[in-house]
């Protein structure tokens, strides 16, 4: 099969041994890789049947056809499990070389089972597989992890995922870590690794793998890196990266200040915070993935202050808000620092920033004390104290011990006033993007398959004025109009569904690398002959796979509901007198899915996809 290697390693940590599955042809048919492909093999792996904190929880990580070959903006993997945070669907991407140098060794796909009873590090050299003693380096940060694996290993060129002390903890957002600053950031994934004992996972190949035309493929990398190279969005995220149009957001009022609760913020203090003041104050170089002519990541070294010295990755626009305007904090110095704190400990920022926000919040309200907080006073704008509760959720200590728990779970414990003020979907909290600014985000977020998610459908790029002709977007959509939205974020889910299952960078989508060009390489790599219908159906089927798992899991309308603070109008910014229409919306959108009015998904649903 070309493209693939068609073969998915299986490492059973319960008795340190590992085999080779080779999945059936259908899979890949169906599923192609990535998420799509963790989904039904979780389902093969009993995590229909395992709890999240259970060492029986599958961990996969799984990459696409495209991984590992000489195209740019292919070179992410997925990780999938049930979620620590939310019980239900999760998984989580990340850029780097890990993905890449997974499927140069040979493998599509690696799945961990079980749990070890003392650390280990597991060791992926083209066909070498080593499960290694990790005592050594278990407790240390994510950093120093990968350093000292890297040591005992004695070669620079292996790639590592590691998780930090958070993981280790069983932080419910804790992240796995891989390539000196890319994450698998959300769902809690690097709990499920600490309950396995798995410190980390080094893998280095340097297999070719095979195309179907190899000629042709070859010349279609060399047009897709000029597209790549020539458009707008390149430039842009290379000098400024994902934080480049920081002020727009704001003026959107898509950015989120003091917790979800102002329209409008200080304008200087904005400007502080946006890409082009990072690049002045911070920047050191910037940082590409795999293949990647972009390079939208940040390399930082804080020049004065405090932190003078500190250096580091990022930090990406999520974490610039979440400890910015969130907190209503305007130091950019701080925001570096805090970031790569909690990159070092292990702990997704969009949860630890939006966590820490929600307690200032409950202890203006006088919802919780000196006495709840161990004495500590969580005001608005506190950057010691920020810095406090990142140390205190890693470890679990004191009151960081209910903030490592996640906002959901943070509000049940202090009642019907704390819940009407958390905000989160699924007990995912929510990204650094306002329903109120954009009502696509409303379905988005609502009927997201692993909780709030900015990435599962980005709707509003059409909101913004990106189009997209070969799912029949060829003009913008208004982003306050709410009837055109079911049916258009329908799509976008299916065709990133597609997308996820390829393993695709999102930013080639306006990086110049449009649906259908992604599709022509994908076919003169495997020989293959999908079409965008083809891409749509395939990208259908495994959206309602993961909310199928998620109806098993206890997932319906109660689960797909917005929080009650987002539907309280702000009187100033971009959103002003704005609201989502959620319950406009949602009963059409089921109808669009083929789901029941309780958000199940209808057995001829099923049928007609072929589910599971």
């Amino acid at each position: 099969m070309y493209a693939f290697n068609d073969k998915i390693l299986v490492v059973n940590l319960d008795n340190k041994t590992f085999e080779t599955l080779k999945p059936p042809l259908e899979y890949y048919k169906k599923y192609i890789g990535g998420s799509g492909l963790d989904a039904r093999l979780f389902i093969d792996y009993g995590g229909l049947e395992a709890s999240p904190l259970s060492k029986n929880n599958p961990l996969i990580f799984m990459v696409g056809p495209l991984t590992g070959l000489t195209y740019p903006l292919a070179g992410r993997h997925f990780a999938c499990a049930r979620s620590p945070l939310t019980t239900f669907w999760g998984q989580g991407s990340s850029g780097g070389y890990w993905g890449a140098k997974l499927k140069k060794a040979g493998y599509d796909g690696l799945i961990l089972l079980g749990g070890s009873d003392k650390p280990v590090y597991i060791v992926i050299s083209n066909n070498d597989i080593e499960i290694r003693d990790a005592q050594g380096v278990w407790g240390l940060d994510s950093f120093k992890a990968e350093e000292e694996i890297k040591k005992d290993i004695g070669d620079k060129k292996f790639s590592v995922a590691t998780i930090g002390q958070a993981g280790e903890n069983k932080v419910l957002f804790a992240a796995i870590q891989n390539d000196g600053g890319r994450v698998v950031g959300r769902t809690g994934l690097g709990a499920v690794m600490g309950v396995k004992k798995v410190k980390g996972i080094a893998v280095y190949g340097d297999r070719e793998v095979s195309v179907y035309n190899k000629d042709m493929f070859e010349k279609r990398y060399y047009e897709s890196i000029k597209k790549v190279r020539k458009a707008p969005a390149t430039k842009i995220l290379r000098m400024h990266g994902t934080n480049a149009l920081f002020e727009q957001i704001y003026e959107y009022g898509d950015l989120p200040l003091k917790y979800w609760s102002l329209g409008i913020w200080d304008i200087e203090k904005i400007r502080k915070l946006s890409g082009p003041s990072m690049t002045q104050a911070i920047l050191r170089g910037v940082k590409a993935c795999y293949l990647c002519p972009i390079a939208c990541g940040r390399e930082f070294e804080i020049k004065e202050g405090p932190y003078k010295g500190v250096s580091g990755h990022g930090p990406e626009y999520e974490t610039v808000a979440a400890f910015g305007p969130l907190m209503l904090i305007d130091d950019i110095n701080f925001i570096a620092y805090a970031g790569d704190l909690c990159n070092r400990y292990g702990i997704d920022t969009i949860s630890t920033g939006s966590v820490i926000a929600f307690a200032m919040e409950l202890y203006e309200k006088n919802i919780i004390d000196k006495n709840e907080t161990d004495g500590i006073e969580i005001r608005w704008g506190d950057k010691e104290v920020v810095i406090e509760l990142i140390r205190m959720i890693t470890f679990r200590e004191g009151f960081g011990n209910y903030l490592a728990d996640g906002v959901r779970r943070l509000a049940e414990r202090y009642g019907e006033q704390a819940k009407k003020l958390a905000v989160h979907v699924k007990g995912l909290e929510f990204p650094m993007h306002d329903p109120r600014a954009f009502e696509s985000w409303t379905l988005a977020y609502a009927t997201s398959n692993r909780g709030a998610c900015h990435t599962y459908a980005s709707t509003y790029y059409i909101e913004k004025g990106l189009t997209f002709p070969e799912i029949g977007y060829d003009k913008p959509l208004d982003r306050f109009d709410y009837k055109s939205k079911p049916l258009a974020v329908k799509k976008l889910q299916d065709i990133y569904e597609f997308l996820d299952s390829m393993v695709m960078c999102r930013f080639h989508l306006y990086g110049g690398l449009p649906i259908k060009d992604v599709l022509d390489t994908f076919n003169l790599a495997t020989g293959w002959n999908l079409t965008v219908d083809d891409a749509l159906l395939i990208g259908e089927r495994i959206f309602n796979l993961k909310r199928w798992i998620n109806n098993k899991f206890g997932v319906d309308i109660e689960e797909d509901r917005l929080p009650e603070k987002i539907f309280i109008p702000l009187s100033e910014g971009g959103t002003k007198g704005h609201i989502p229409h959620w319950n406009e919306q949602i009963y059409e959108y089921y109808r669009l899915r083929g789901w029941n009015e309780r958000g199940i998904v209808k057995k001829e649903t099923l049928e007609r996809l072929d589910i599971p």
